[in-house]
């Protein structure tokens, strides 16, 4: 009787095990065959290592290796087979769960981070140990963004709408277009906070007098951004609290045009990621 090489499936000898072929054929082939078909298995992971197949020894076996639990501090997850494995990792907490190939005498390959909330095919070899060679982020949302962060690795980022736009564009045009995303922002209150991230152009309502006016999500440094407030007054309202790094063309901040119905129009640009602004009067007292 002999073994495979990579699974250590039964390999019956023709003629032997007399009256016990068919219990280890089941036993020690067509089980195990049944597990890396369809298998799965629950690791639950707080702060120590783990190598797989220490809740039972059947545990190599299974294909799927659900990951869990709340994290104390970095995990590694050792394999000790050839072949593959579907991993999830649904586990919480600021640390990292990362996996590597170990067929009993030391690490072999690269160990990589599975990043949370992901699930990821890994194949593993006797050579390269193991790697990912397939990755899904578990994420309801339709906006994620999966890249690659080095050979075998990958990661995922929530991604903008008008950023998948401008991704699935195929022309220039279409892509200033998606540049060119517009939000309908009512000022009700005295201070004002926009997402970037939502669009650059800034069609403003102003309901009440804005003291202080601040970005979140703004693009990164070297990227240029133009800002446009299209600001329609609702009455006699004020803004100011313009960020404190803008410089303004003339050398002041402008004055809102005051009065039901009124339009202005105010440019900022930043080609360093917000952290300075210039500032422009495009039009005024529009009515």
């Amino acid at each position: 009787m002999t073994n495979t090489v990579n699974k250590a499936l039964l390999l019956p000898t023709s003629g032997g095990m007399s009256g016990v072929w068919g219990d280890n054929l089941n036993n020690d082939t067509i089980t195990p065959l049944d597990l890396m078909l369809g298998g799965s298995a629950s690791v639950a992971l707080s702060s120590s290592n783990y190598t797989i197949g220490t809740n039972s020894a059947t545990e190599v076996q299974d294909v799927f290796i659900k990951l869990s639990g709340s994290l104390l501090a970095n995990v590694t997850v050792s394999s000790p087979n050839i072949g593959f494995y579907f991993v999830e990792n649904t586990c919480t907490g600021a640390f990292n769960v990362s996996w590597v190939a170990n067929f009993g005498s030391g690490s072999v390959g690269s160990t990589f981070v599975i990043p949370q909330n992901t699930r990821v095919l890994i194949l593993s070899d006797a050579t390269g140990g193991a790697k990912v060679i397939g990755y899904m982020p578990i994420t309801t949302s339709a906006d994620t963004l999966l890249y690659a962060t080095g050979l075998y690795t990958f990661a995922s980022t929530s991604f903008p709408a008008y950023g998948r736009t401008l991704v699935g564009s195929s022309s220039a045009s279409a892509a200033n277009e998606a540049l060119a995303v517009t939000q309908n922002i009512t000022a009700s209150g005295a201070s004002l906070s926009i997402d970037l991230s939502l669009g650059w152009v800034i069609n403003l309502t102003l309901s009440a007098n804005v003291t202080s006016i601040a970005f979140t999500n703004p693009p990164a440094s070297g990227k240029f951004l133009r800002v446009p407030f299209n600001i329609s007054s609702t009455g006699s309202f004020s803004m100011t609290g313009w960020p404190g790094t803008t410089v303004w063309s003339g050398g002041n901040a402008p004055t809102i045009t005051s009065g039901s119905g009124k339009k202005d129009t105010i440019l900022l640009t930043s080609s360093d990621g917000g952290s300075n602004f210039r500032g422009y009067v495009v039009a005024q007292n529009l009515s």
